[in-house]
């Protein structure tokens, strides 16, 4: 328990979970300003947990190349606990289908860790 506990408090894994659990929140809001997009090839997600903040950008197949460039941009500019994610999908509904586990709520997994290892009153 105690190298978990250091290890979430370190690596800021549980705050990293929380933040892929809201990723369904900060994409609904994105999705008005993608419909100029109709026929999206990829998304470039980049999540940073410690601003809670989700950064979409869409790419249609010809601008496979360009995706491709900024994807490797966006992980050498990111922050420790950001997370960076190059998808190929059809469509923003798509996506969740086709990666669940970025859409999972993930509180009460990350609730219960925390009381098991101490960061919360049990």
């Amino acid at each position: 328990m105690h190298e978990l506990r250091d290890a979430a408090k370190k690596e800021a894994v549980l705050e990293c979970l929380l933040a892929w659990g809201n990723t369904i929140k900060l994409l609904d809001a994105e999705t008005d300003m993608l419909r100029e997009y109709p026929n999206p090839y990829m998304f470039l997600l980049n999540l940073d947990p410690v601003k809670n903040t989700l950064n979409v950008t869409p790419y249609i197949k010809e601008q496979l190349k360009e995706a491709e460039a900024r994807y490797l941009i966006a992980e050498k500019e990111s922050g420790e606990s950001s997370q960076v994610v190059l998808v190929s999908v059809e469509s923003l509904g798509a996506l969740k289908k086709a990666y669940p586990n970025y859409f999972a709520d993930t509180t009460d997994f990350v609730t219960a860790v925390r009381q098991e290892i101490g960061l919360l009153p049990s």
